[in-house]
């Protein structure tokens, strides 16, 4: 089976979703992500149609901390980029939509616990036990004077 490249729409070999020569010539950037947004859009619209982060990292030759950044940063653009637990779609309703900011803001309020709880953590201990000794009336700690 053939597909067609998302940027320039030659034909492919099946599994890829971006040509070589796309990839060597400057799709990157801006271009892969509005090229992830098109895709997604195209071939993966409502939930039930959703693609794992393997499988577009796979696609589209890049790392899952790059297409974290890819898929916030088209988010960010007001691109109705979904997820959940099945992977990655563009938005088919408001629902969908709503249901990824409440799990975003799940994870939110994770990170802001992290970041107050290391805000009061610290390397020392929470108390140190000393013992003193005073000695009185000449040396004598034994109270026999």
């Amino acid at each position: 089976m053939n597909d067609n490249c998302v940027c320039c729409g030659d034909l492919l070999p099946e599994g890829r979703m971006v040509c070589p020569t796309c990839e060597r010539h400057a799709v990157r950037g801006i271009d892969k992500k509005s090229a992830i947004c098109t895709y997604l859009k195209e071939h993966h619209t409502g939930k039930g149609r959703a693609i794992h982060s393997r499988d577009l990292q796979r696609l589209f030759s890049i790392d899952g901390r790059n297409l974290r950044r890819k898929i916030s940063s088209l988010r960010q653009d007001g691109y109705p980029i979904c997820s959940d637990e099945s992977g990655y779609y563009y938005a088919d309703n408001q629902k969908e939509i709503n249901n990824t900011v409440y799990r975003l803001n799940g994870l939110v309020t994770k990170v802001s616990n992290a970041r107050t709880g290391l805000f009061f953590a610290s390397v020392f201990p929470a108390s140190v036990n000393v013992e003193i000794t005073v000695l009185v009336d000449g040396g004598a700690a034994n109270g026999n004077s």
